[in-house]
């Protein structure tokens, strides 16, 4: 009997057993297949951030290359010399019956071409621009390419149906850019306009090709980038048909490889080519392939498949190896559960220790990638959790605000007094202050706020909350330097309100000044005078001396006349010989005695000059501004007839307008 309650506890221990080895053999099977799938959504992660990065990187270049050349071509449209001499062009134009063969039209081009030569030159060395060209709207608000000086010799031809881009600024007025494919080669664009005196607008239009991006795009991330063209847009579009088919209906376009091969051996799946990244082997090399879009706003014809393939079979290979390892040891666990279930304990969470030892690694390298993503930014970067600490900075911020840190010594510590010190490199630390602790209650984005620096420099600042899911993640805080292109843009205004020969403010500036004028005097009920005065017998003077002394006479006399103003009066030189006053709060009998003034400091004294001492005297008209002036015109019209009163009464005098 005991012999019998033996065998049978036996049998129970060994049943009991039994079922205890396979219910732990059952774990570790369950825990080797999600060690597995854990692997595979490793890998899998590590594809899809590496596409993303691809991706972004592609359209981040993009982006930045169409905002340079629209930026660049409304910085060229601004030269006052340009204008005048595109309206010139554009009158002998029409003159000549929109003939762009006209002989008058001719020269003129050639005049224009001589004039963007030192421009173009500078455009193509520094900045890499390979297209600039200029196109006439004609009387049916039809475009023609007018002067193209990467090829003088082409021009005359209609774009209206071909290129929408330059058509949406003829249309808008408005400067824009973006991708499109023309005739001859696709390429990123910008264009703005030039007002026509009655059709509209002339398009100014700066362009650059795919292939040096690309180039760029390739050694920044050692992956292949190729543009493809479907054939449909090579037979609309009127795209050469040279260019070499790479499967699927595509054709390559440009590609910053030269052995197209591999390329069209990724591209034999068709379906591979839509689905945003995928993975393929090809001669037994696993290749990632990202697939991205280059569209044009304004025209869905005008747009291209990114193509982009990265080697990436040291992952996959990662990937093979670590599933070897993990049938190996789950066949090690398996064995040593027939010996102990203490083993098969220990053994279990020896596989949960090497699970986060891969996540650990999965982590780090993220982070790598990030670090390396957040050092090719071009500003200052700081990524905050959202407990207010430090996730990120990268090197040019430690330079900006903290160059006695790396950024590793700045990682973790507390965003709150990081921002403090920040702010004590800024011109006024509260205000800073003040702003960002409302953006970080706000969780609001904010763009292009600037601030001024200590050291004269002007920074502008982008805030971006991070939200996913409804979640929040943190804040990302970039710092740019904006100073250069503030000092740009306050020297193109200059130049664009300013008359070059005698520095003092043109015709538009001077307009908008009395415009000003005439509404404070409505305002205030004060009293303001304008004169209008030229120089009697200029003509003899370029005839008789040449125009080179003209110059001297025209500059000594704006000299002369800034010399006796005061700090409110604003003198301007409305074209030719002619100039203009504006006196605030000087009433008609202050005008007089001012004019008079003038007069003698011009007469009692000769112009030295490059012919010699001479005599110059001037002829003034005074008109007072009026309340019930309805536009500026008025009393500088006025102030026109006094002046030809004073011409008609023997000249080196002054009249007084009738009002």
């Amino acid at each position: 009997m005991t012999e019998k309650i033996n065998d049978q506890s036996l049998y129970t221990g060994h049943f009991v057993q039994f079922l205890a080895a396979g219910f732990l053999s059952v774990v570790v099977l369950v825990a080797a297949f999600f060690n597995w799938q854990a692997l595979h959504k490793d890998f899998t992660y590590q594809l899809e951030t590496r596409a993303d990065e691809l991706k972004a990187g592609a359209d981040l270049a993009f982006a930045s290359q169409r905002q340079q050349l629209q930026a660049l071509a409304s910085l060229v449209v601004l030269d006052p010399e340009l204008q005048r001499s595109v309206l010139q062009a554009w009158e002998t134009w029409q003159q000549e019956g929109e003939n762009p063969a006209g002989p008058l039209t001719l020269k003129m081009r050639q005049q224009l071409q001589l004039q963007l030569e030192p421009l173009w030159g500078e455009l193509q060395h520094s900045l890499g621009v390979d297209q600039l060209q200029l196109h006439f709207p004609d009387s049916r608000q039809r475009l023609h390419a007018y002067l193209r000086m990467h090829a003088p010799d082409a021009f005359g031809d209609e774009l209206t149906d071909i290129r929408p881009m330059i058509v949406a600024v003829l249309n808008s007025g408005k400067p824009t850019s973006g991708f499109e494919i023309g005739r001859h080669a696709t390429a990123v664009r910008g264009a703005a306009s030039l007002p026509l005196p009655s059709s509209g607008y002339a398009v100014l239009e700066l362009g650059t090709g795919f292939t040096q991006l690309l180039l760029q795009l390739d050694e920044r991330f050692s992956s292949g980038f190729a543009l493809l063209l479907h054939r449909q847009q090579l037979s609309h579009l009127q795209v050469p048909n040279q260019l070499p088919e790479a499967g699927c209906d595509l054709f390559i376009s440009a590609s910053s490889r030269t052995n197209l091969q591999p390329l069209r051996s990724l591209l034999q799946d068709c379906n591979a080519i839509e689905a945003g990244w995928t993975l393929k082997s090809i001669d037994g090399i696993n290749q990632l392939l990202v697939s991205t879009r280059f569209e044009h706003p304004s025209a869905p014809d005008h747009s291209a498949l990114g193509f982009i393939w990265q080697d990436v079979d040291h992952l996959y290979q990662a990937l093979k190896k670590s599933q070897w390892q993990l049938l190996k040891i789950t066949l090690f666990v398996w064995l040593l559960i027939q010996l102990s279930l203490l083993l098969i304990l220990h053994i279990a969470s020896r596989s949960l220790r090497q699970r986060l030892l891969l996540a650990r690694d999965a982590l780090k390298d993220s982070h790598t990638r990030l670090t390396a993503l957040t050092e090719h930014f071009q500003a200052a970067v700081l990524l905050e959790s959202s407990q207010r600490k430090v996730l990120q900075v990268n090197r040019l911020f430690c330079q900006e605000f903290s160059p006695h840190c790396t950024p590793e010594q700045i990682n973790n510590k507390s965003t709150q007094l990081l921002l403090q010190q920040v702010a004590q490199h800024f011109s006024d630390p509260e205000a800073f202050l003040d702003k960002v602790t409302g953006l970080q209650l706000q969780h609001r984005e904010v763009t292009h706020e600037e601030f001024a620096r200590k050291d004269g420099r002007t920074l502008e600042l982008d805030y971006v909350p991070i939200h996913q899911d409804g979640q929040f993640f943190g804040h990302l805080w970039v710092f740019r330097d904006v100073t250069l292109y503030k000092q740009q843009q306050e020297a193109l205004s200059h130049l664009a309100r300013t008359d070059s020969l005698t520095n003092l403010p043109n015709r538009r500036y001077f307009m908008e000044r009395l415009h000003e004028e005439l509404h404070r005097c409505r305002r205030l009920k004060e009293p303001a005078s304008v004169i209008m005065f030229d120089i009697d017998h200029f003509k003899r003077v370029n005839d008789t001396w040449g125009h080179a002394v003209g110059d001297e006479v025209l500059q000594e006399l704006a000299q002369r006349t800034q010399d006796s103003l005061r700090v409110t009066d604003l003198a301007g030189r409305l074209g030719g010989e002619e100039f203009a006053l504006l006196l605030p709060g000087s009433d008609e009998q202050g005008a007089q005695v001012f004019a008079e003034r003038l007069r003698r400091s011009i007469a009692d004294e000769p112009f030295n000059t490059a012919a010699g001492p001479l005599g110059i005297t001037i002829s003034l008209g005074i008109s007072r501004l009026l309340p019930s002036d309805p536009i500026p015109d008025e009393p500088l019209q006025r102030a026109d007839v006094a002046l030809y009163q004073a011409k008609a009464a023997g000249r080196n005098c002054f009249r007084v307008a009738e009002e």
